[in-house]
């Protein structure tokens, strides 16, 4: 059985980012032996690990939230050591080579693995570091954003140049390689590819009658605007409201959540009566656990909104915009699943006949 890694931001205290990683060596260990890298990348650390050199001003807003950011740190270790299989070599920029000696192919994870801006244009995530003769491959690879400049994707052409499959989780990214010549296919996230029944499975979650019923926030991008319609339509309909978030501020008249685990994370949307986010996971597993959400764009000029556009087209649910949505109209599931299933179905071929 061929030895896979996969390189990924596994590392960050980000839910999507633990989630992904997690679903996608979830499908592949019955086809290769699969692990997760443990590659320190020196950006990455500095926004998630609590002892790490930072501006005045960061310090003093980790200083405001300590209690938080550590609560959340060992929460994400501990379920990455419990869902997660990964190396016992831990490697850096600088050793990454060695692990040539460990794996036949290599996997570029999903993520925004390719935003050079987000990773400190470490070019690892590239698979540069990869021996000639080995296989490379990505699977939802994303670059999170599409102003790259020409002298950075001449060099990032020359690497993917030399994958053996290229699929991408946004259209958008799939359109910018065609003008370099670059091959892509367009797939699903791996946490997609799973269906909500079997998250539920593996997460041990439940679906429990609460006294208390609520609406969720979870805002990634700067939205400030849903928890005014949250607000609003929690009044209207005498919910609570569960707003989870990384601020160093609490936000008033919320509860507030600042701690979640991955596995706390779904269990919260799970049980929401209804989802106001600005995060791509969020609605991912909203459509999951078929519930009721409405989605924020980020209205930034440098955004992330490519992979959540382009899931809303392909699942048609353009009308979930904040701009667009009716609250008196629920969410056609028979609909959005069975355009779901078709592209689960697709991704799962492409991404198990790349590891043959």
């Amino acid at each position: 059985m061929k030895k896979v890694g996969i390189m990924t931001y596994h590392r960050a205290n980000n839910v999507g980012a633990v989630l992904q990683n997690q679903a996608l060596q979830y499908l592949l260990k019955d086809y290769c032996d699969i692990e997760t890298i443990e590659y320190k990348n020196e950006v990455i650390e500095k926004s998630n690990r609590i002892f790490a050199f930072r501006s005045v001003k960061d310090q003093i807003k980790i200083i405001l939230q300590l209690f938080s950011f550590i609560k959340r740190e060992n929460r994400f270790y501990k379920y990455r050591k419990k869902y997660l299989k990964l190396s016992k070599c831990q490697y850096n920029r600088n050793t990454i080579e060695k692990a040539n000696l460990e794996y036949d192919y290599f996997i570029t994870g999903s993520d925004q693995v390719w935003n050079t801006k987000l990773n400190g244009h470490d070019f690892s995530y590239f698979l540069d570091f990869v021996a000639d003769g080995k296989k490379r491959i990505a699977y939802a690879a994303s670059f999170g954003r599409t102003n790259l400049l020409n002298n950075e994707m001449e060099r990032i052409c020359s690497e993917l140049g030399k994958y053996e499959m290229i699929s991408v989780r946004e259209n958008e990214a799939k359109l910018m390689l065609e003008q370099f010549g670059i091959v892509s296919s367009l797939v699903l996230d791996p946490t997609l590819l799973l269906s909500g029944e079997k998250w539920k499975k593996i997460l041990d979650l439940s679906e429990k009658n609460k006294k208390k019923k609520y609406v969720l926030v979870y805002m990634v991008a700067n939205t400030p605007e849903l928890i005014n319609v949250a607000q609003k339509y929690a009044n209207q309909n005498s919910l609570e409201i569960y707003v989870m978030h990384y601020g160093y501020k609490k936000i008033k008249g919320v509860f507030n959540i600042r701690s979640a685990s991955p596995r706390e994370f779904a269990q919260y949307i799970l049980n929401a009566d209804m989802v106001f986010c600005s995060s791509f996971h969020a609605i991912c597993f909203s459509i999951l656990f078929q519930k009721n959400f409405v989605y924020a764009l980020d209205k930034r000029k440098e955004n992330n909104n490519s992979r959540i556009e382009s899931l809303s087209k392909i699942l048609f649910l353009d009308s979930r915009k904040l701009e667009n949505v009716k609250f008196d109209e629920n969410i056609d599931y028979v609909l959005v699943n069975e355009k779901l299933e078709k592209y689960r179905m697709n991704s799962i071929k492409k991404l198990l006949e790349s590891v043959k």
